[in-house]
């Protein structure tokens, strides 16, 4: 008997937000997801942010790190203006090496950061931990406005 702890994902409806330029690794993604996994896909770093802006709710935020509009430590930023929770549950696929100034930016702000290539597996297990990270700040916030 499988003794696992159930993921967050077969309890909540988890709203993804996909942030690439690179529509091969967004596809990647969103076959690496479960299917119950509600995945929003920008290939625009200007799109995504103005889709946060307009008030969309999103738990998840993946995004690169090297796109050509703006890199992930500025999508980054640019999103924890905006939604403090989705900021701090972002996932940044990284390629190259980071430059020095944005591995203290996302150190200080305990940004996971996943190296390309990687292992389906790790994705899955890296997003499920942000999704319940999510549905736990939700769960919180819950808690508070109804007291």
């Amino acid at each position: 008997m499988d003794r696992s702890p159930m993921p967050v994902s077969a309890l909540f409806e988890v709203r993804v937000l996909v942030v690439e330029d690179d529509a091969d690794l967004i596809e990647s993604v969103r076959r690496v997801l479960p299917r119950s996994f509600r995945v929003t896909a920008c290939r625009s770093a200007r799109a995504a942010v103005a889709i946060v802006e307009a008030g969309k709710f999103f738990d998840v935020l993946i995004c690169g790190y090297e796109m050509l509009e703006m890199n992930g430590r500025e999508l980054h930023s640019s999103i924890a203006d905006l939604d403090a929770v989705l900021a701090r549950n972002a996932l940044v696929i990284v390629s190259s090496r980071l430059s020095p100034e944005d591995e203290r930016y996302f150190g200080d702000r305990r940004v996971r950061l996943i190296y390309s290539p990687f292992r389906s597996e790790r994705l899955r297990e890296e997003v499920e931990v942000l999704a319940t990270h999510a549905m736990l700040a939700l769960y919180r916030l819950e808690r508070y406005v109804i007291q």
